[in-house]
């Protein structure tokens, strides 16, 4: 990958989520609708700064294998991580992470890691903005418009990222990162 692009990635090897489930998802991962009206986000928004002790391109090369091998364990209960894409910039890489529940709701985690490696030690940094994409799931037909309806209305994801979602994607990459800090963010 040169510097600025970006790559759709395959979910080969992810676990099927049906059809209807995929198309909505299709439309709702570029809407979130739930992140559009900035003060009612916070109650489902997540933020949280990683130290990882690897650099941003091993990191993105390992997330993908990692957490379709874990979606297809039994360790995941029935949730399903998706990396849906990888972008390099001049100064690290941004990936994207869908997380689906068990009804299929679907949360949006977007990775900016940054390169901090020395001569002596890889290292970056990477900071994990998590969001809920919507009041309903995508098992609802028309789940995208319906949640843009309703994207007015405040909801809780229950401290998901905070509990499980995220401590599940560090655990399943299998790198050593330090959480430096997580609180909800706007």
């Amino acid at each position: 990958m040169d510097d600025d692009t970006s790559v759709d990635v395959d979910s080969l090897g992810s676990p099927d989520l049906g059809k209807r489930v995929e198309a909505n998802a299709a439309v709702q991962r570029h809407l979130q609708p739930a992140a559009l009206i900035p003060l009612l986000r916070m109650p489902h928004s997540w933020r949280e700064e990683w130290h990882i002790e690897s650099t941003p391109d091993t990191f993105a090369k390992n997330i993908t294998n990692a957490l379709n091998e874990f979606s297809a364990s039994p360790k995941a209960n029935g949730f399903v991580y998706r990396v849906d894409r990888i972008q390099k910039t001049s100064v690290g890489v941004r990936i994207r992470v869908l997380i689906f529940t068990k009804i299929r709701w679907m949360d949006v985690a977007n990775l900016t890691i940054r390169n901090t490696s020395t001569d002596a030690q890889d290292s970056s940094d990477c900071t994990v903005i998590y969001r809920s994409s919507g009041l309903f799931p995508l098992t609802f037909f028309a789940a995208p418009l319906i949640n843009l309806i309703f994207a007015w209305t405040p909801f809780s994801h229950n401290e998901l990222p905070k509990k499980k979602t995220l401590p599940e994607i560090r655990e399943a990459v299998g790198m050593p990162i330090t959480v430096n800090s997580r609180k909800y963010t706007w």
